[in-house]
Order: structure tokens, then C-alpha cells, then sequence
């Protein structure tokens, strides 16, 4: 077995062709409390056992006189994960490491403990070729398991007699001429049980992993997938489609998860998450090769038009929101909420400016039916209980298959677009509901509303494709400045953009230190007074926020002017400090019809603009976007220069 010493010794020579008199090695914290840069970030840990290959670790908690947040159970690896060039990769195997290769580019080095594992991280982060290297921390993932209530066994989901349009209108959409005949959809999961009887002969094998088996991910592909028609339990939305078998990693581990995300897109259409950390209020961390993962999924899966993810929004209720989970609230996937047989959010389901969209799920005395593992407390092959936001993602997830079948040149991004503007508002006198500054409805509770298949379907036939995607990072602005104590006007800080782009999502980087975080709400304000509640009070007394949120409610505004973000502490006896945020934002290029000149203004030469172009057959005088130049399109001009730009 090497020495550690003369690993590290022998890396330093290598990548900086010293002599081993001038090797400087990195100088370990102590082993119970150490600073460490994690596939989570840079963060403060105790450290049970660091001189083993893996630990179980906990953040440190500064938070005197309130009771501490039930610190999440972490464990730390001797894995470096590691994305550099080819030089310092050869110098790791040089070294004596033992060098994995791993998706989107990276590679695993494995070292002999933990303690190795993050000196090895401190000395390669000054090192030219490196593009990011972090210990493998890993956090506990569960299923996303529906709530345990009596319920009635009907598929009322698909359409419900009893209240009248509170279901996703199933069959209207298979009246449609769709099924999802066609369409793959990974069930990333627990493990389904491919042999049941509603499931049989729908599984696609070169589109799976091995595993073990779980009813729950057995109820998950129900929802989606069942057979139709075959006089046996209930079907499935998209019962023409079929499935693969793929696996989460329940403890966590990142390079797993990443393996899943990016496997077999060619066949894998839509990926179907029904799990994520734990629904505590948290403010989970995604780590960098998970998140190129999902980017490398959408950007080559299905032969370019990207592999489609769809994520539980998770079972946290008012105590968690979207934004604090990762994978549910990243600009790749759609994150998907529940509502009840009587169209109103359930009461697990979490609110967020992530939240893309809701379906439906169990709550107000009523239930899913679905397969399961038969077992000898429960003989049955179905269940009538299940729910959660767990049911709710399948059931999108299987609408969408049926809108692939209707137009398989549907972009990841299209599917999104499609959602927005085909959702509809549920629970209309909920109070939260309003429009945005491009005259979307959104709700924190909903997001752009409920889903409808047929409504979708029938969008996804005449679908006009997207505008090429465009990507502004607008800095960070440095505030530093206190958070005033229990005072809900808090503290506000602003940035001037005076770029345009129609937006789609935004990022917000915040960082932000205290006594304790949970008293403090966050709202971002976009420049035509559109509020996004990023963070809301909650149980949580972890001392710092360094964290990225995201919102869709902006979806369709122009990014150009003042965008503000607020922190206000909302509780006595605790001090904080507004430390700085940045903003990104994910859309299109600002497209302004009625500038034919394109001198940045509307103006009555832009009238002659268009007529020229019109007669030299220039498309940007296609006002109208039917891809023909007509007589229809000078109505256009006339309307699109009264809206001005």
C-alpha cells in the first residue's frame, strides 16, 4: 500500500517539476474540524474518522440560543472528483492514483482516506489544467413516498366523474390519436418490477441499469405507463409508452447519479425523478458533475433535442420549498407540484418560484391507484394509497410522452415553453395568483398552473420551435451591508441591466450570513414588479447561505432595467449580515418584430423597412412567424409596432 506522503510528494513534483527539497506539502486541519472543498462546495465539517476511506461528517453549527436544525446525515469519501486536462490526469495515474473515468468529462481519483482526499484537493486548486476538483461528499436520497391514507381505488386522476374537470384530461387527449406509442421514459428509481401484469412486455431493456426492486418505483411507472385495454388494474396516461429501469443513490453518491443522468439518452426520451434530499428546509447543494450531467443529458440526448427530466417537487409542505432542492429546482428539469381531487395544492406539496407546474396527486380523501410489489402483509399487485408529489411526476411525465408522440422534434426546451403557456390557473381564488410582466398567471402554490394533456397535445401538433436559447451573467453585487432584526422591510439591494433578452429562468446566487438563517425571507424583483419569495421563514439554523435559487416567474420578461433582491429578518434577537448575490439569466434573444430597420427603435421609417423587405423577399418581414410572406403579415407589423418593443 503507498504512502500518502509519497503520493502527494510525487504529485507535486510532477505538475510542478520541482525538486522534492522545494515541496511544499498542504498542511491537514485538525482531523475532527476542518474546512473542505466538497462536491458541495466549501464547507465547514466535523469529521468523524478522516484517516478511513469514508466518513460520516456534519456541517458545523454556529447558531447560539435557538434550538440547532437536525443537522442532514452527510458522508465524505477519499474521492477526489476531478475535471482537468490531459496532462494533470496523466500525472494523477503517474502519481500512483487509481483514475476512473466518470460522465461530462471528469474522472474519479481514488486516494486512501479522507484526509488525503481533501489535501490532494487543496494542492490541485491552484494547479493550471484544473477546471474544478472537490472531495465526494454525499447526501441521503429518498423516494419521494406519498402520504399513508385510506383512499378510493379509481383512477379519477385521468378523469373524474365526481369533480368535474379537476383531472389532467386524459381522455380528450387520447382522443387526440396519442398513446405515447413511441416514447421511452426512464423510471429513475428504486427499481421497477417489470414482470407485473400491467407492466409486462413494456419494459426497455437496453435502456436500463441493474438493480434491486421497489414498489414504489413499480407505482411510479404505473402512473406513466400501465397497459391499457388489458382488463387489468388501471392505465396509465401514456399507456402506449414504455420504460426503462434506471437507479438514484440513496447515500448520495454524485458520480452515480451523474452516470444515470447521462445514460442512454438515445433511448431514454424522458427521465422521470420521483425523489431528492430530504424534505427538511435545508438548503441542499447540487454537486458540479450532477449538474454537467443534466447539462450534457439536454444538450445531446435524443440525437441534440435533449433528454426531458421530470422532478417531484418534492413532500416538505410549508417548512421546505422547490428552490432549496437542487435537482427539482435546476433550469434542466421541470419541477412538478400536487393537487387534489378537489384542484387545490396539496397539503405536502411545496411552494417555490421553481415550481413549473402542478398535477395531480392524492389529498382530500382520495388516492392513486397503481402497481406494486405483491409482499405476504399485502398479497395485492396494486395500491390504492399512493400520492405525494411522487405520483404527481410520473403523471407529467407521461403527458408529455403523449405530446413526443404527437411531434417528436419537440426540443427539452419546447417541452418547457409548451407547459407554460398551456397551463392553466387551478384554484383561482387562491390569493397568490397574478401576472407577470408578459402576461403570464403565475402562483408560488402552482407555478403556471395545472397541466392538460389535450391542451398540451394539441399545442404540441401545431408547435412553432423555440428561438435559440441565449445565456447573460449579469455579476455579483458586493452589499455587506446588516440585515435590520424582526423588521419585514429588511434590507434591499438592486442591480441595473441594460441588456434585452426575453427571459425564461433566473439564478440567484446569494450569499448572506447570520445567528440564524431560517428567520429570513427572500424576494427577488424583476423590473416590471414581478416578485419572486425565493426563501421563506422556516426551521433552519444553519448560520450561512451560500446558495443558488431559482424562479420561472419571469418567464417572458425583458431582463433589461432595475432587478432588486430583499432579505428581511422576520423574527427578534438574531443579526445578519446581506453579504452580496449575483443574477444569471437563461432565455432568448429580445426579437422586436416591428423594427425592420433594425436601428434599435420603432419609428415610421420601420414602415418602409418592411415593405422593402417584404419585396425583396427578406423573412424578417414574416411578421407573423407562418413562414410564408402574405398579406397577413402587414396586420402583424401594424400590431407588433402598436406594442412597440
Amino acid at each position: 500500500m503507498r504512502c500518502r506522503q509519497h503520493a502527494l510528494i510525487m504529485l507535486t513534483l510532477i505538475l510542478s517539476g520541482t525538486a522534492a527539497g522545494q515541496v511544499a506539502l498542504p498542511s491537514p486541519q485538525p482531523a475532527d474540524r476542518a474546512t473542505v472543498r466538497t462536491t458541495l462546495g466549501r464547507v465547514e465539517l466535523l469529521i468523524d474518522t478522516p484517516e478511513l476511506a469514508q466518513s460520516r461528517a456534519s456541517l458545523v453549527d454556529h447558531s447560539p440560543g435557538k434550538a440547532p436544525t437536525p443537522q442532514p446525515s452527510l458522508t465524505i469519501t477519499d474521492r477526489v472528483i476531478l475535471k482537468a486536462d490531459a496532462g494533470v490526469v496523466a500525472a494523477m495515474r503517474d502519481a500512483g492514483y487509481d483514475v476512473l473515468p466518470a460522465p461530462a468529462g471528469y474522472v474519479v481519483v481514488t486516494t486512501s482516506s479522507v484526509a488525503e482526499a481533501s489535501a490532494l484537493v487543496d494542492q490541485l486548486a491552484d494547479v493550471a489544467g484544473v477546471s474544478r476538483a472537490a472531495v465526494e461528499m454525499r447526501t441521503p436520497a429518498v423516494e419521494r413516498t406519498p402520504l399513508d391514507d385510506p383512499f378510493y381505488a379509481n383512477a379519477w386522476h385521468l378523469f373524474n366523474e365526481d369533480n368535474a374537470g379537476n383531472d389532467i384530461n386524459a381522455e380528450a387527449a387520447w382522443d387526440l390519436g396519442v398513446t405515447g406509442a413511441g416514447v421511452n421514459i426512464g423510471i429513475v428509481d428504486g427499481g421497477t418490477w417489470t414482470a407485473h401484469p400491467d407492466l409486462a412486455g413494456k419494459h426497455m431493456g437496453a435502456g436500463s441499469q441493474s438493480g434491486g426492486l421497489s414498489s414504489h418505483a413499480t407505482s411510479v411507472a404505473g402512473v406513466a405507463v400501465a397497459s391499457g385495454n388489458n382488463q387489468e388494474g388501471a392505465a396509465g396516461i401514456a399507456y402506449g409508452s414504455t420504460f426503462s429501469r434506471l437507479y438514484f443513490s440513496p447515500s448520495g453518491d454524485p458520480v452515480f447519479n451523474a452516470n444515470t443522468f447521462t445514460f442512454r439518452n438515445d433511448i431514454n426520451d424522458i427521465k422521470n425523478n420521483s425523489w431528492g434530499p430530504n424534505d427538511t428546509g435545508f438548503l441542499w447543494s447540487i454537486s458540479p458533475i450532477e449538474t454537467d450531467a443534466l447539462r450534457e443529458a439536454v444538450t445531446t440526448g435524443r440525437d441534440g433535442k435533449g433528454t426531458i427530466f421530470v422532478w417531484a417537487g418534492g413532500n416538505g409542505s410549508t417548512n421546505d420549498r422547490v428552490e432549496y432542492d437542487p435537482y427539482a429546482a435546476s433550469v434542466y428539469t421541470i419541477a412538478i407540484g400536487a393537487i387534489t381531487t378537489l384542484g387545490r395544492r396539496a397539503s405536502y406539496s411545496e411552494r417555490g418560484s421553481a415550481l413549473m407546474a402542478v398535477t395531480y396527486s392524492d389529498g382530500d380523501g382520495r388516492g392513486i391507484v397503481a402497481p406494486r410489489i405483491p409482499t405476504s402483509n399485502n398479497p395485492a399487485n396494486y395500491t390504492f394509497n399512493f400520492g405525494g408529489t411522487s405520483s404527481a411526476s410520473p403523471l407529467a411525465a407521461g403527458a408529455i410522452a403523449l405530446c413526443l408522440e404527437a411531434n417528436p422534434d419537440l426540443t427539452w426546451r419546447d417541452v418547457q415553453q409548451l407547459i407554460v403557456e398551456t397551463a392553466k390557473p387551478v384554484d383561482t381564488s387562491d390569493p397568490d395568483w397574478t401576472t407577470n410582466g408578459a402576461g403570464l398567471s403565475i402562483n408560488h402554490n402552482y407555478g403556471f398552473g395545472q397541466l392538460d394533456a389535450a391542451a398540451m397535445v394539441a399545442a404540441a401538433k401545431n408547435w412553432t420551435p423555440v428561438a435559440p436559447s441565449t445565456f447573460l451573467d449579469a455579476g455579483m453585487v458586493t452589499v455587506n451591508h446588516p440585515i435590520p432584526d424582526n423588521d419585514p422591510a429588511g434590507f434591499s439591494a438592486s442591480i441595473d441591466i441594460p441588456e434585452h433578452m426575453t427571459v425564461e429562468q433566473v439564478a440567484i446566487d446569494v450569499d448572506a450570513h447570520g445567528t440564524y438563517i431560517g428567520d429570513l425571507q427572500i424576494t427577488l424583483t424583476s423590473p416590471d414588479g414581478t416578485d419572486s419569495i425565493i426563501a421563506t421563514q422556516h426551521f433552519n439554523s444553519v448560520d450561512v447561505i451560500d446558495h443558488t435559487f431559482y424562479s420561472v416567474r419571469h418567464w417572458g420578461e425583458d431582463a433589461a432595467g432595475t432587478w432588486t433582491l430583499n432579505i428581511a429578518d422576520l423574527a427578534a434577537d438574531d443579526t445578519h449580515t446581506f453579504d452580496s448575490f449575483a443574477l444569471r439569466f437563461y432565455g432568448t434573444e429580445l426579437v422586436c418584430h416591428a423594427d425592420q430597420d433594425n436601428d434599435g427603435a420603432v419609428t415610421a421609417s420601420d414602415f418602409e423597412a418592411w415593405m422593402l423587405n417584404f419585396a425583396n423577399g427578406d423573412m424578417q418581414a414574416d411578421v407573423n412567424g407562418d413562414g410564408v410572406l402574405n398579406a397577413a403579415d402587414f396586420p402583424a407589423w401594424i400590431a407588433a409596432f402598436n406594442e412597440g418593443c
